[in-house]
């Protein structure tokens, strides 16, 4: 087909209420399935060697360099984007002239548009920087504040270049204020021992090899408490902790951010392509069984295509897979299982307790709230005489010894959605939902309201399921397989008119389920951690500035490091 002339800018739309979508016609579940879905397919684990390889090498970049905090990362934003309340900062990522004037249409909340500057940092139009994963502060914290006055957005963008190895500048995440529209991009970086045996790194990609490797996809990303989980498409999670985050305009002649052209240590210099700020990786979660086979029962080895969070019940990470054209999977963990106190463990494995086969193709992004899964599936870039909006499905309610999702309602999103994230409120009936797109035709973020659940006592008070997504991949549409119907119509009014979605209701504030809990003393809180300033149900540690083990200078107290090539 031709692709359309049309371009579509990119925006961050950070509330969003859709309708419901009109009654659908019952379409066919995927055939029969032969081969049961296996766990183990999604277990983790730490290598104790790679572990203290990246603490040891974090430890000394600790010494070499100031750290500073999430706060000052808000107050130091330095690029502006446009706020628009009740409308798409661009109203072609939420419309198509070639859709059915009958279907119900993207009704938005708020909207944010990354900034356009055609003469300076351009991230609007730019072609070398695709935004992807998208977490919020009602992901690392209960009360959803960290410190006392910011409630950022962060979400990743991979760059793309001709090259492999450091041409590739891997991924950068930004911290978004959704009041004011005001961000600033943080590079990630993977530490490492360099050949005169000092701790540098480099950007963060599929393959840290020197010289290899393409700029990681990081098409999910999780921010809970210190730690961001960033989604490694083949191998598992990268993790990231907020404790750790260097200032190179602070370290003065150690430090330079006018030379786009490097990375990491060089002659005593620490570059980061420009970036004033740079985050090192900590530990990495590696699937246990090598990957065999994708997007099938029985294929052996996840993929790890996006990542949420689910606080409506003991805190899980959740990740997924896309399939062009089939039906993947999703995998569910307790998060607290990933770490040892206030630390990520330095050992042992991380087993998932539930593994289902998703109901439709093509999903960017999945996140579950109260037993139920909301799925965002994309039908890529524009093309002519084609419905390029996206839908988000809601399945009904599911158990962990359940195979087979199946789809209770669909409804319209923005184009090019991709990951998901549920921001939990105290106030109202209804939640919203985000998109970005990530292709300079589609850049957006929108939100969503999903519908709610049939049965009004599971019903929570909510706010946004914020979505992520792109646009660069395109649905196959594929005819569905198989004999009976999995969805059923979505409801309509009696006139015939979509219902308005609603969300279930989410955790009020004062109360929290999971290993934090907020109106309750019953905290897993640190004993270091610095007072709570803004109430209880704060995750251990988080927005103090203070690192785990500190000698009496305040440093980070050093590790043994491991001299071994800097592993993937």
């Amino acid at each position: 087909m031709t692709h359309r002339s049309r371009t579509r800018s990119r925006t961050l739309a950070v509330g969003t209420s859709l309708a419901l979508a009109a009654a659908t016609a019952a379409v066919q579940a995927p055939a029969a399935h032969a081969a049961t879905l296996d766990e183990a397919n999604f277990q983790l684990r730490v290598d104790p060697e790679n572990s203290a390889y990246l603490k040891g090498n974090v430890a000394e970049l600790d010494g070499e360099l100031p750290n500073v905090g999430v706060s000052s990362i808000m107050t130091d934003a330095n690029r502006q984007g446009t706020v628009r309340s009740g409308a798409a900062c661009d109203s072609d990522a939420v419309s198509d002239p070639d859709r059915d004037d009958q279907k119900p249409a993207v009704s938005v909340v708020q909207s944010i548009c990354w900034q356009n500057d055609a003469s300076g940092e351009d991230d609007l139009n730019t072609k070398q920087w695709y935004p992807q994963g998208v977490t919020t502060v009602a992901d690392a914290q209960a009360d959803q504040w960290w410190g006392d006055d910011n409630q950022p957005i962060l979400a990743t963008w991979y760059h793309k270049a001709d090259s492999t190895g450091n041409s590739q500048k891997g991924v950068r995440l930004s911290f978004v204020d959704p009041g004011t529209g005001k961000y600033r991009h943080v590079l990630l970086v993977h530490p490492y021992e360099n050949g005169p045996g000092n701790a540098s790194y480099t950007s963060v990609r599929d393959d840290q090899t020197a010289g290899e490797g393409k700029s990681l996809h990081a098409g999910g990303i999780v921010w809970y408490g210190n730690f961001l989980y960033v989604a490694d498409t083949n191998r598992g999670f990268r993790v990231f902790d907020m404790r750790h985050i260097y200032d190179l305009k602070a370290a003065g002649d150690k430090g330079n951010i006018t030379d786009k052209s490097k990375v990491g240590r060089h002659d005593g210099v620490f570059y980061g392509y420009g970036y004033r700020y740079v985050m090192p990786e900590v530990t990495q979660w590696r699937r246990v069984t090598a990957q065999s086979g994708t997007c099938t029962d029985s294929a052996a080895g996840g993929k790890f295509s996006h990542a949420s969070l689910d606080r409506s019940g003991t805190d899980h990470i959740l990740a997924g897979e896309w399939c062009d054209g089939g039906y993947g999977r999703v995998a569910a963990w307790k998060i607290a299982d990933a770490t040892d106190g206030s630390e990520q463990r330095e050992s042992g494995t991380w087993n998932a307790d539930a593994v289902h086969r998703l109901p439709e193709t093509n999903i960017q992004g999945a996140t579950r709230w109260d037993d139920r899964w909301y799925l965002s599936q994309s039908h890529g870039v524009a093309e002519a005489n084609e419905d390029d909006e996206g839908e988000l499905h809601t399945t009904e309610q599911a158990s962990p010894d359940t195979e087979n999702l199946v789809t209770a309602r669909t409804q319209p999103a923005a184009i090019g959605v991709e990951d998901l994230s549920h921001w939990p409120t105290g106030q109202g009936t209804t939640r919203d939902a985000a998109s970005s797109g990530r292709s300079p035709s589609t850049r957006t973020t929108g939100c969503c309201t999903p519908p709610a659940p049939s049965d009004p006592s599971r019903r929570r008070s909510g706010r946004p399921v914020r979505l992520a997504g792109a646009g660069h991949r395109r649905a196959a549409r594929p005819a569905r397989p198989g004999n009976p119907p999995h969805r059923s119509p979505a409801h309509g009014n009696t006139d015939g008119t979509p219902q308005a979605a609603r969300l279930p209701e989410t955790a009020h504030k004062g109360t929290m389920t999971g290993r934090v809990r907020t109106g309750n003393t019953d905290r897993n809180v640190d004993a270091g951690a610095a007072p709570n300033r803004r109430g209880p149900g704060r995750v251990p540690g988080a927005d103090t500035g203070d690192l785990a083990r500190r000698d009496a200078e305040g440093r980070l107290k050093r590790e043994p490091r491991l001299r071994a090539p800097s592993p993937v």
